[in-house]
């Protein structure tokens, strides 16, 4: 899901209203496309699908606005879908600002669950005419009346499907008659008294609302992409040296890897770099200085010096932090001095930045 600032949702906000006062035209077809489109981009799938549904239509026939009270005379008339794309865009304000009071928090969590799930105001429907378990049953009469002592006198059931009639009825309200449905299912009268099923009720409109926000959220997936990316940048490049034991270091670390087993890939991969430092040269020393004079034969040193002094050369020093590395944590050594790395981020840094040099040693010094 992407983003959108509030600056550009008030702007936006700005031409739909304008959109509403102005007469019906083609011009303002396009821009009610164009910002249908904008929000559409930003919003979980549910939601979504919603906002694609919505047209720009109009009739001969005066549309009644419930949230602004009154009729809308063009004529034409604008289509209803115009004012709910108001309407999203508003909520999509209201979620995107800091709460100022408890009720406020209530309200943000409520509309998360709404548009992060198509089955919630279903739930929610449920639970108003009494299917939903804890909650009591309303007959045709009573849901009616439930809707007239909630402010809502003008909405009477029609006799058909009670729980979907209940649904098509939430689906049409703002966030504060939503909200104002959910704490007024919870009046103690409905309940006949019955505090535990009151408990009880208000446990399963919780875990409807814990569930329908984890709907649609996308799970962590670094552990399956950080392994792909980085499999397609380096693991697709197999180092074959003339040293058989280096060649089976870095295969074993890579297979600890991508096994998840992070504490053994560091330390075989360590193994692989240790031994590579020597392959250049019996004397490791002198094997460490031909690798760093090849590598520095453009970036020098992370000193700007103007006599191109190769003082503090930046290879010879990221060979020595790594060998330090090493050394002072719980990599090559288990001693009582040595400091474990307990953090997988850290491991899988680590990891890469040894393996990355590894790779540019042996393709420099080929």
């Amino acid at each position: 899901m992407g983003n959108m600032d509030e600056a550009t949702i008030q702007k936006e906000i700005s031409l739909l209203e304008k959109i509403i006062s102005e007469d019906v035209s083609s011009s303002n077809k396009d821009i009610f496309e164009e910002l249908k489109r904008h929000l559409s981009e930003v919003s979980p799938i549910p939601l979504k699908n919603k906002i694609d549904g919505l047209e720009y239509e109009y009739s001969e026939d005066p549309v009644w606005c419930a949230e602004y009270e009154r009729y809308y005379h063009c004529p034409p008339s604008l289509s209803s879908d115009v004012f709910k794309l108001l309407r999203f865009y508003k909520e999509r304000l209201f979620e995107l600002s800091p709460a100022k009071t408890k009720k406020d928090l209530y309200k943000q969590k409520l509309l998360k669950a709404k548009n992060n799930s198509i089955d919630f105001i279903d739930k929610l429907g449920e639970m108003v005419v009494g299917d939903a378990p804890y909650f009591p049953y309303r007959s045709s009469y009573h849901i009616t009346k439930f809707f007239a002592e909630s402010g809502f006198s003008n909405l009477r059931h029609d006799g058909s499907t009670r729980r979907v009639w209940a649904k098509e009825q939430l689906e049409n309200m703002s966030l504060d008659d939503l909200y104002r449905i959910v704490c007024c299912v919870f009046k103690e009268k409905y309940f006949n008294d019955e505090k535990s099923n009151i408990k009880k009720a208000k446990e399963f409109l919780k875990n409807e609302l814990e569930n329908a926000i984890k709907n649609d959220s996308i799970p962590n997936l670094d552990d399956v992409f950080d392994v792909d990316i980085n499999t397609s940048l380096l693991f697709n490049k197999e180092i074959n040296t003339e040293d058989n034991l280096l060649n089976k270091d870095i295969k074993q670390a890579r297979e600890f890897y991508l096994n998840g087993n992070l504490q053994n890939a560091i330390e075989k991969i360590w193994d692989a770099f240790e031994r590579i430092k020597s392959l250049y040269d019996k004397d490791k020393k002198q094997s460490v200085k031909k690798i760093v004079e090849t590598l520095s034969d453009e970036i020098k040193s992370t000193k700007y010096n103007k006599d191109n002094s190769t003082d503090n050369l930046f290879f010879d020093n990221e060979i020595r932090d790594i060998t330090n590395i090493g050394n002072a944590y719980k990599i090559r050594h288990s001693e009582i001095s040595q400091i474990e790395i307990t953090n997988d981020f850290t491991k899988r840094y680590l990891f890469f930045k040894v393996l990355n040099l590894i790779n540019l040693i042996y393709s420099r010094m080929r």
